[in-house]
């Protein structure tokens, strides 16, 4: 596995604030503080299992644990991996054991003030002379020319093959990425979707994100997802926002239930002074 924290990584979500989850009662100056952090929980989270419950310090990276657990038959796949790098020229990743590395390309969109951004990841396959796909990128925030880009593998839905994902937009709070699923059958990949960055625990085949907002990390909103049928479907969530009452914040609780989210908790918080 190669891991490289990049001169301009992706911030930890909340490590520099409050990070509630949903079981709790309640750029340039960090990025080399980000990049350590990064470096750190990217080499402990690909060795652990997940988190129990959506994790105090969520990690900036999609992580996983011992590939296929919790999945009866599922097959294991290869190391989750996690570059960085300003091109893939190309990038290798293991999909399958059982298949030849899928080799990425930057397909990029350059504008005037020298800024570009990744308009698709062009996959082949040596093995495959003539084969390719274009995957379109979507939501992704113009960078200079030279800065690092963050992409990656890991098995999101708990089938056993690897998926990619790109990370596309990234601040000092939060960070958002492109997922693509890998589909076996056609040994290709589908559009899942852009979301924030995903923590994955394989043994609940559960994924989780966690957004920090404003007020110190006070405002929040923390989401926990399964796949139903096949299809990504968040059965969990809290957000906690400001009331037009100084001080005051409205916490809001929801679970999956009958085929929908629903509101089963609501209260008003009143965090504790730190001075």
């Amino acid at each position: 596995m190669k891991i490289m924290a990049g001169r301009d990584c992706i911030p930890d979500n909340g490590v520099l604030g409050l990070k509630p989850d949903l079981h709790s009662p309640g750029k340039n100056s960090v990025r080399w503080l980000s990049c350590a952090v990064l470096a750190v929980l990217l080499l402990v989270g690909l060795r652990l299992a997940g988190a129990q419950t959506l994790p105090n310090n969520p990690s900036p990276a999609t992580v996983q644990s011992p590939s296929g657990a919790g999945v009866p038959g599922a097959s294991t796949p290869p190391p989750a991996e996690n570059l960085s790098t300003a091109n893939c020229n190309p990038c290798r990743f293991k999909i399958a054991e059982t298949l030849a590395p899928y080799l990425v390309h930057f397909q990029f969109q350059s504008f005037p003030n020298d800024d570009q951004v990744i308009e698709s990841l062009q996959v082949s396959r040596d093995d495959k002379p003539g084969w390719s796909q274009s995957l379109p990128v979507h939501n992704m925030d113009p960078t200079s020319k030279g800065e690092e880009f963050f992409i990656g593998s890991a098995d999101i839905n708990f089938d056993g093959y690897n998926d990619l994902f790109l990370v596309t937009r990234r601040g000092v709070a939060n960070a958002y990425a492109d997922y693509w699923l890998f589909a076996p059958a056609k040994e290709d990949f589908t559009y899942l979707g852009n979301y924030p960055i995903f923590t994955v625990d394989s043994s609940k085949r559960q994924l989780s994100t966690y957004e920090r907002g404003g007020h110190g990390g006070l405002i929040y909103q923390a989401n926990h997802y399964r796949f139903i049928n096949g299809v990504l479907t968040p059965t969990a969530s809290e957000k906690q926002e400001a009331t037009d009452r100084q001080g005051l914040y409205r916490k809001s609780v929801y679970q999956y239930k009958d085929g929908k989210l629903r509101l089963i908790k609501k209260e008003t918080i009143r965090p504790h002074s730190t001075e």
